[in-house]
């Protein structure tokens, strides 16, 4: 994370004691800053990270528990509070409502990327998807550098699911819960999802254009959707 220190001219009415808070955009790629007052209005909050003019910025505040918070530019925050306070930014003259996980959020633009839904919900962005609820199709998956619209009719609705990792055991499909697996993992899941081999079978990982690789029970690999298996008996060397 960067770190940017704002260093007002030291004098003798100065605290010594500085507080830290973070400041992010959209994005929600937060820079920590430091102030030598503990009460922050979000008109300073928007000066001291250089978001001019205040009157074109709305501020919302993001407690460690908690949901976000519009703050009107003259409302405070105590930064004695416990944890880093945390404010995100945005050049916008109005706010959008969304329901994640059934939860109703304010944003501050019309546009949300899947990786902001997916920090807002406290997940990690690479182990989970996030699906936008589309009442006449079929749920639209958001990645997370693409971008779902607020400004339509409606309250848009949003809901985080576990990624999937989707395999093939002898030519069977397999569901994988985790990205690392041990050879062992992958059978039992496989026999757990009716595909005919037995645990001491031998696992083969087929690797295009390269040799297959024998994958041994208490061998962990990064599996991946897509990826190909063979088990067969042990004293089976075709």
């Amino acid at each position: 994370m960067n770190t940017s220190t704002l260093n007002a001219p030291e004098t003798q009415h100065s605290q010594a004691t500085r507080w830290e808070f973070q400041v992010a955009g959209p994005d929600m790629n937060f820079v920590s800053l430091q102030t030598n007052d503990s009460i922050l209005l979000a008109r300073q909050v928007l000066q001291l990270s250089g978001h001019k003019p205040v009157n074109e910025y709305l501020v919302f505040q993001w407690p460690q528990c908690g949901e976000l918070k519009e703050l009107q530019l003259d409302e405070s925050v105590d930064l004695n509070a416990q944890g880093v306070e945390r404010f995100i930014v945005f050049r916008s003259d109005r706010s959008y409502r969304l329901l994640l996980e059934d939860d109703r959020i304010e944003w501050g633009t019309s546009q949300i990327s899947g990786r902001s839904l997916k920090l807002l919900a406290g997940v990690d962005p690479e182990e989970f998807a996030v699906l936008q609820d589309l009442t006449h199709s079929a749920d639209r998956e958001i990645g997370n550098d693409e971008f779902a619209d607020l400004s339509g009719d409606g309250v848009e609705r949003f809901k985080i699911e576990q990624k999937v990792i989707r395999v093939e055991v002898n030519d069977m499909p397999v569901i994988i819960d985790k990205k690392e697996a041990t050879g062992l993992h992958i059978k039992q899941l496989a026999i757990a999802q009716h595909v005919p081999i037995q645990i001491g079978f031998q696992l083969i990982m087929e690797r295009p254009g390269q040799p297959s690789k024998v994958v041994g029970d208490d061998e962990k690999i990064h599996v991946k959707s897509g990826m190909k298996f063979r088990a067969i008996p042990a004293d089976d060397n075709s």
